[in-house]
């Protein structure tokens, strides 16, 4: 069967991965998701305390390496895009995504285990 799909979807020069992925969207959709979410980013954090000149070393060479054609084309192949960007705009992404989800769990009143 997934070697059907992976004949199927080849024409449209995505892989199977990414398609199950947006066929999985599609179809929460009409079931009454319609704010359903489906994100991945993964990102790089260094410890607390970390002097600035090193954070800015090390975001300079991680930069560098995901702008690599090399990088750029296996994200591409399995549905991502590469965005390098600054340790404040990481910073500003997560503040925004863990209030965003606290407040999700918070109305869904889902409880500690």
């Amino acid at each position: 069967m997934i070697g059907e799909l992976r004949k199927v979807l080849k024409p449209l020069h995505y892989p199977l991965e990414f398609m199950l992925v947006c066929a999985c969207w599609y179809a929460a959709y009409p079931l009454g998701l319609k704010d359903y979410e489906l994100i991945a980013y993964f990102a790089m954090f260094a410890p607390a305390g970390t002097p600035p000149d090193i954070i800015a070393k090390l975001n300079q060479a991680i930069n560098a390496a995901a702008q690599s054609k090399d990088i750029q084309e296996k994200f591409a192949a399995i549905g991502f895009a590469v965005e390098p960007g600054t340790p404040e705009a990481l910073a500003q992404r997560t503040k925004l995504e863990t209030a965003k989800w606290a407040k999700a769990i918070a109305d869904a009143k889902i409880e500690p285990q």
